[in-house]
Formats: C-alpha cells, sequence, structure tokens
C-alpha cells in the first residue's frame, strides 16, 4: 500500500482563515458604513441642528424671562441652573438618539442594547453608586432650589460665587479667583449667603478707658450716614447698635450691625468700617492698642 502522507496545516492557512473571518466582520461593517455614509451625516447634521436649536432656545427664554424681573436675583439665579441642566440634558439626549440611530443604520441591531438597560441599570447601580448618588443629589438640589448660579454659598471645601451647576458638579468661583469643581454627592451641607437678606456685622475695638456712651453714638452716627451716602441702595432699613460685645483684659469690642441685600454685606462691612474709623479719629476716642488713633506720646 502506499502510504499516504496527510499534510500538516500551514500556520500561514490558519492565519489566512482567521484573518478572513476578522475581514469579514470589519469589511462588512465598512461596506454597511460607506453604503449609508448619507443617511449617517444627515442624522449627524440632525443632532448638531437639533442640539444648538433647542440650546439657544432655552438660552433665549431664560434671558427673557430674567429681562422681565430684573429685580428679582433670586428667581433669576433659579433661572440660571434651570437653564444650565435643560442644556445638559437637551444635549445628552440628542446624541444618545444619534448614536442609536446610526447603529442601526449600519445593521447593528440595538434592540437588544435597549432590552438589556434594566440590567445595565442594576449593574449601574452597584458599580457607579457615587455617579448615581451625585445625580440623585442635583436632582433635589435643584428641585428645593438650595442655590443657583450667581448665589455665594459654602459647601464646606470650597465657598465663593456658583458659575454652573450640573446634575453632575457644581462649579464654584471662590475670593481668590481659584475654579472648584464639587461633586453634588460630596455635598453634606450648605451655607447659602444670598437668600432674602444678610447680615454685615462690624466690631469696632476701643480702650477700655473710652467713654462707651460717646463712642457708641459715633458709631452709629457714622454708620447712619453712609448708610444715606455711599451705601446706599444696599442696605435695608438702617444700622442698629448691639453696644458693647467683649471686654478683655485690654480692651472693649462696640458691634453695629446692618441688614443688606444678599450678597452685599462683605461690601456693607468694609464701607463701614471705613467711615467708622475716621469718625473717631475726629472725635479722638482711643483704641486700645499703643499706636493706634487718640493715643499719641506712647512708645
Amino acid at each position: 500500500m502506499a502510504n499516504s502522507v496527510v499534510r500538516a496545516p500551514r500556520p500561514t492557512d490558519v492565519q489566512s482563515h482567521t484573518m478572513t473571518v476578522h475581514d469579514i466582520i470589519h469589511n462588512s461593517l465598512i461596506d454597511r458604513a460607506v453604503e449609508h455614509l448619507p443617511q449617517i451625516a444627515l442624522t449627524i447634521v440632525i443632532a448638531i441642528v437639533v442640539s444648538t436649536i433647542l440650546r439657544r432656545l432655552i438660552g433665549r427664554a431664560t434671558n427673557r424671562a430674567i429681562k422681565k424681573n430684573p429685580t428679582e436675583t433670586r428667581r433669576d439665579a433659579r433661572l440660571k441652573t434651570l437653564a444650565s441642566v435643560g442644556k445638559s440634558t437637551v444635549s445628552i439626549v440628542v446624541w444618545a438618539w444619534a448614536t442609536l440611530t446610526v447603529l442601526g443604520t449600519i445593521g447593528i441591531d440595538v434592540r437588544p442594547l435597549i432590552a438589556s438597560a434594566g440590567v445595565a441599570g442594576v449593574a449601574l447601580g452597584f458599580g457607579a453608586q457615587s455617579l448615581v448618588k451625585d445625580f440623585l443629589t442635583g436632582i433635589f438640589m435643584l428641585v428645593e432650589d438650595q442655590y443657583g448660579v450667581g448665589d455665594w454659598i459654602d459647601v464646606g471645601d470650597a465657598s465663593g460665587t456658583v458659575e454652573h451647576v450640573s446634575l453632575r458638579t457644581t462649579t464654584i468661583r471662590d475670593s481668590d479667583g481659584t475654579l472648584w469643581f464639587v461633586r453634588n454627592g460630596e455635598i453634606t451641607r450648605v451655607g447659602n449667603f444670598s437668600r432674602e437678606y444678610a447680615i454685615a456685622r462690624v466690631e469696632i475695638p476701643l480702650s477700655l478707658s473710652t467713654d462707651i456712651s460717646a463712642a457708641s453714638q459715633t458709631i452709629l452716627d457714622a454708620a447712619t450716614a453712609a448708610a444715606g451716602d455711599q451705601l446706599k441702595g444696599k442696605i435695608i432699613g438702617s444700622p442698629t447698635l448691639d453696644g458693647v460685645s467683649t471686654v478683655s483684659t485690654d480692651h472693649l469690642t462696640i458691634r453695629v450691625k446692618a441688614t443688606t441685600k444678599p450678597g452685599a454685606q462683605w461690601e456693607v462691612q468694609r464701607g463701614l468700617m471705613g467711615a467708622i474709623m475716621p469718625a473717631l479719629e475726629a472725635a479722638e476716642l482711643k483704641t486700645p492698642y499703643p499706636h493706634g488713633i487718640g493715643i499719641t506720646g506712647v512708645y
């Protein structure tokens, strides 16, 4: 019998077969994409146009609503916050639709993807708990109107003016110009300095030998004059004198305060201090420190 020779498959045959399967899948997707290129391009163009139009409509509607009542700062801040979140939501929805449409156009069945959304949601709940927490906190923040764009807030690790709010993060610009990106899920408490009104409180240190009655009247007169002049429109009502707030071994402190419009408390504090100190100097009322006003010849 003639020996039958069985030729072992050469590596090049296996490699050729493997590459052929890969090429079939790869080329099939490319061919479908090229074949439906006009539809894909049209879908992308529609997504860009729709997203741009909706975002501009949201922006214009917000601006018109703000111009109708420009003095309602709380309402304006809420509208800006809702507009920011609305624009982000529009982008997510439009581009999710565009992605599914393109996948369906090139022949990829998107029904299993949609059907597995429930399973993916469960996996997301376990694998991305922090992300879900950020979104849920952002939703409650919007519903409860805790703060908005333009508000000065304190969230613990950062404080400053809110510049942008989304369902996941809040962007805060502090007094030094640093921009902080804070995850909503990490915010456990919020101090809002821009709600309804604020209090500007000034503590004036004076010598223990100072005539308290004269000093109190001088401080109140200077604060009242400043409220009707350079601080007019920022103070609600008139400044009030609390009197002596602290007494120490080398000085006493007299407190004066004023109710201000939201966010104006720091400007009012500086303005009151700038008006009170010259008034004390003119009245020759002593400060508690050796080189303070009204004290001379002590070195």
